[in-house]
């Protein structure tokens, strides 16, 4: 268990790879991790700096994205069970992923690929934008009193929406 904090910045073409309980944080800097990198990971954390990944991305439990900006433009294999922004960005570019859980109270998810939601999605804040989409195949939940931009992005719903609180502009 523990946490790795990058912050310095850097380039890799290397492997991130890491044991159960463990997460991995890049915490500042620029970080560029080439199309030769992987990180394979329970848990990863963007929270300040750049993230520059074009390499294969592997989570199996939480990408946590609460502050800075996370470019992931390589092969999504995983983004894990749930997908958290809080602030930051999260750009996801590189290929479609599928997500059980999906919550956001702020920052922004953009990019050209396509989250698929199988579970519950929780929104009270921040913005989707992008050429994307998201789809949320349980429930959608809109709550908060902030408001929730959607610009360009397209929001697909399958199961029932509940909107208790805040404007969807």
């Amino acid at each position: 268990s523990g946490t790795l904090l990058l912050v310095g910045g850097g380039t890799s073409s290397g492997s991130f790879t890491g044991a159960a309980g463990t997460t991995l944080n890049f915490g500042g800097g620029t970080h560029t991790l080439s199309a030769a990198s992987s990180v394979t990971n329970p848990n990863t954390t963007f929270s300040g700096g750049t993230a520059n990944l074009a390499g294969d991305y592997n989570v199996t439990g939480t990408t946590l994205v609460s502050g800075g900006t996370a470019n992931l433009t390589g092969t999504l294999a995983s983004i894990g069970t749930l997908l958290n922004i809080t602030s930051g960005t999260a750009n996801l570019s590189g290929s479609n992923t599928s997500v059980a859980a999906y919550t956001q109270s702020g920052g922004t998810l953009t990019g050209s690929g396509t989250v698929t939601v199988s579970g519950g999605t929780a929104w009270s804040g921040g913005t989707m934008s992008g050429t994307g989409s998201t789809t949320s195949s349980g429930a959608l939940t809109l709550s908060g009193a902030g408001d929730k931009l959607l610009t360009a992005r397209t929001l697909n719903t399958a199961g029932a929406t509940t909107w208790s609180a805040g404007r969807l502009r």
